[in-house]
């Protein structure tokens, strides 16, 4: 008689309650073992996605955590990289002028070294022959001159 419903039936309508009670009409008896297992079957179904949806949120916190961190993990990088970039920037242009300053330098020594060079040739031509050795210029000798006389009886005859 499972069809025939009584007044107190309706007036326990409430009392059934759960979800069990929304799907059975009240008064309505599980007549069988295998109705009882499908309502076990039912309430589990229905926790494991209860667990599931929580252990989705649980995973999600986790990952928006991770990305987080990933994010500020990369910010961090991408400062300290901006920061060695510009480092690196300001060590070039300060070697690159030195080097330009160290190049003028040289090219000024070679310069000062080639007018060097060339006033000492030209001191060397302006200095009369052998003065240089601290040479004096001695009158030629004829050797085929035979009556050669002492440099004392020159300065003589020169007197003369």
């Amino acid at each position: 008689m499972s069809n025939v419903h009584t007044l107190k039936d309706i007036e326990d309508r409430g009392a059934v309650g759960g979800l069990l009670g929304k799907q059975i009409p009240p008064g309505r008896q599980l007549g069988s073992i295998h109705e009882s297992e499908l309502e076990k079957a039912l309430c589990g179904s229905i926790k494991i996605a209860s667990d599931i949806a929580n252990d989705y949120k649980d995973l999600q916190d986790i990952y928006l955590e991770r990305v987080k961190n990933f994010n500020h993990i990369c910010s961090g990088l991408n400062n300290k990289f901006n920061w060695l970039n510009t480092a690196n920037t300001e060590l070039e242009a300060k070697y690159t002028a030195k080097i330009q300053s160290l190049k003028s330098k040289i090219k000024t020594l070679k310069r000062e070294e080639e007018n060097s060079s060339l006033r000492d040739q030209l001191a060397l031509k302006k200095e009369p022959r052998g003065a240089s050795h601290n040479e004096v210029d001695s009158p030629l000798l004829n050797m085929n001159n035979i009556s050669c006389t002492a440099p004392s009886d020159q300065s003589s005859a020169l007197n003369q």
